[in-house]
């Protein structure tokens, strides 16, 4: 489903889900292929997307959303998080 939802949005956005049983049963992933082709913008593009499909699919779970940072505060700190080793 998450992959439908960002491939039919305005902007399709193809990913791959990797479900069971290259995963735990409960435990898919999914992989963004990004290359140095891709500028700041695109990847906002791509957070956000995700954020709203998250939403949509209540996949936001672990940390309490206190605790979590917000959207806005990730694509701000998207460079320094980029470059930490």
């Amino acid at each position: 489903m998450f992959h439908r939802l960002m491939k039919d949005r305005q902007t399709p956005i193809i990913v791959v889900v990797v479900a069971y049983p290259a995963t735990p049963l409960v435990t898919s992933r999914v992989r963004f292929c990004v290359s140095a082709a891709h500028t700041k913008e695109d990847i906002d593009t791509v957070l956000k997307a995700c954020d709203e499909v998250g939403d949509v699919l209540d996949l936001k779970h672990g940390l309490p959303k206190r605790q979590r940072w917000t959207l806005e505060e990730i694509m701000k700190r998207a460079v320094e998080l980029g470059t930490m080793a």
